[in-house]
């Protein structure tokens, strides 16, 4: 370990003053790589009395260590339900299921928990519902939905005509909503909650407000709603408010006011929370969570609980209850990462990595995920690489596919219900290449072909601070978790100049001697990351 020494007392030579110096102490030893902890209460030291400086709001990691990440521990219930069974499911939706998975099909880890949780006893009406990337999340959370929507249809399914009866305006009234950040997640939700659906004697109605007719659709229900309520009460008529609306927060909370209604929530489903919590999102969310009935039942769904998201959600639900995965905050356990030294040319570095997968035997329709931090980044690439004859898909948020709610150039990536058992082959002209951002990062299933994911920017922010290692956490979990996903095998390949092969540095003390290695800061967060084998007896 090594004692943080006053600037005022070890100031170099011909240079300015910092805020810190390192000192290294003799006879001890830096380690190499850190665990995941909490962060916990310690006596401040005279360096942490002094006044905070703009430059200093988080404390910095010592050379060759990784900063503690500031992720909630995770704590796996021990209760499961090994199997898709009825009851407590309906014999309907358990036969969708195994269409989708397969006869013999087993719950994965959080399916297993999120089963025995909410159909065993009385479970809390605010649930986390945190694992691991790839693990099944979007079936943990429908499937207990879809079973209550199910159980109370006859009693809930007509208050949209009623309340117009009552001499209220007409709303639409779905009975659950699911927010997803992006137009592209909750396409994905809805189709896999439709074909769940997709069963006589289990046939629920699923809206998605990110298909591009919904609006029209939208008005064209509220048309209908009103002939509904003007008919006789004893003549029978299908609902017309969906059971399942899908959306992202800002298009509920735009349409809230003038065609939509929430009286009718019975469950509100947050996936992606730590992204839809954030503060980019978190004014939205809240608006819709305090817009639902208090007898709602909310679950709140993410890869990773940062203490921050903890902290607001239990200051706000006293009955917060959690079921989280043990692999919570590691990545996924077939993943290998790679790192490789981008040079003084990134692209050209991206470039060579590309040749490299698609020259290696067995690789021949593997596809390609490659992040970039900034939409100019994603830009600068997809010129780089159309100048050189590579065929790419580059999206962003101002692309026309996504103002048009359609995905068309992101469907080869894409996985789909249909190819879950089948595992379909992207088309043979379909481009191999997808540039992007953080945008498609968040909840995306991509399909079984997509087993390789870059970061180019990946060694961009490696400072020593907690506040970056954080940031870096979490975007290595959620960007890297789109490959080797469902137990598939994958490589991360991250560029960073300081994690690269022949890059670690040796400390030396005054005396000459060997105290420690101190490698790079994105080789430690990968290795802390990484799931640990359980030693033999």
């Amino acid at each position: 370990m090594l004692r943080v020494a006053h600037a005022s007392r070890v100031v170099p030579r011909r240079a300015s003053a910092a805020p810190v110096a390192y000192v290294p102490v003799r006879g001890v030893r830096v380690p190499s790589k850190h665990r995941l902890a909490n962060i916990t209460a310690s006596k401040p030291s005279a360096a942490s009395a002094r006044p905070a400086t703009p430059h200093r709001d988080a404390p910095l990691s010592r050379p060759g260590e990784l900063p503690r990440l500031e992720f909630d521990a995770p704590t796996a219930p021990t209760d499961e339900q090994r199997a898709f069974t009825a009851p407590p499911l309906s014999p309907a939706l358990v036969h969708r299921v195994q269409a989708l998975l397969g006869e013999h099909a087993r719950p994965t880890m959080p399916q297993a928990h999120s089963l025995a949780y909410f159909f065993q006893g009385t479970p809390s009406r605010h649930t986390i519902l945190a694992a691991e990337t790839g693990s099944g999340k979007t079936l943990a959370y429908l499937l207990p939905v879809l079973q209550a929507l199910h159980t109370t249809r006859t009693v809930t399914e007509h208050a949209d005509v009623a309340r117009v009866r009552a001499g209220h305006e007409p709303r639409i009234l779905p009975r659950a909503l699911v927010l997803a950040p992006t137009h592209e997640l909750a396409r994905q939700i809805a189709d896999v909650a439709k074909a769940l659906c997709h069963d006589a004697s289990h046939k629920l109605r699923v809206a998605c407000s990110s298909k591009p007719a919904y609006a029209a659709h939208l008005h064209q229900d509220l048309a209908q709603l009103r002939t509904r309520a003007e008919a006789p009460a004893d003549v029978p008529g299908a609902p017309i408010s969906p059971d399942v609306l899908v959306s992202t927060p800002s298009f509920l909370n735009e349409y809230a006011e003038r065609l939509l209604g929430w009286d009718n929530v019975q469950a509100l489903v947050v996936d992606e929370a730590d992204t839809l919590l954030d503060r980019g999102f978190r004014a939205a969310t809240q608006r819709l969570l305090d817009s639902v009935p208090p007898s709602a039942r909310h679950m709140f769904v993410t890869a990773t609980i940062p203490q921050s998201m903890r902290a607001l959600l239990e200051a706000r639900y006293a009955d917060l209850h959690v079921l989280a995965s043990p692999h919570l905050h590691r990545l996924p356990p077939r993943l290998k990462a790679i790192f490789v030294d981008p040079g003084g040319n990134k692209e050209l570095a991206v470039l060579k990595e590309l040749f490299r997968v698609f020259t290696a035997p067995g690789c021949e329709k593997d596809q390609v995920l490659i992040f970039r931090d900034k939409r100019h980044g994603v830009e600068q690439l997809s010129r780089y690489l159309s100048a050189r004859q590579v065929e790419h898909v580059a999206l962003t948020g101002g692309a026309d596919d996504r103002r048009t709610r359609t995905s068309r150039e992101l469907d080869p990536f894409l996985a789909r219900p249909a190819s879950y058992r089948a595992g379909a082959e992207p088309p043979a002209d379909a481009p191999r290449v997808l540039l992007t951002t953080s945008l498609l990062s968040r909840g995306l299933d991509f399909g079984p072909f997509v087993r390789h994911v870059f970061l180019p920017d990946a060694g961009r922010h490696a400072v020593r601070s907690v506040h970056a290692a954080n940031n870096n956490a979490l975007e290595l979990l959620h960007r890297a978790g789109r490959s080797a996903r469902a137990g598939r095998a994958g490589t991360v390949v991250v560029f960073d100049k300081d994690s690269a092969p022949g890059k670690t540095k040796v400390l030396i003390n005054r005396r000459g001697q060997k105290r420690g290695i101190v490698r790079g800061q994105m080789a430690l967060l990968v290795d802390a990351l990484q799931r640990k084998k359980k030693r033999r007896a």
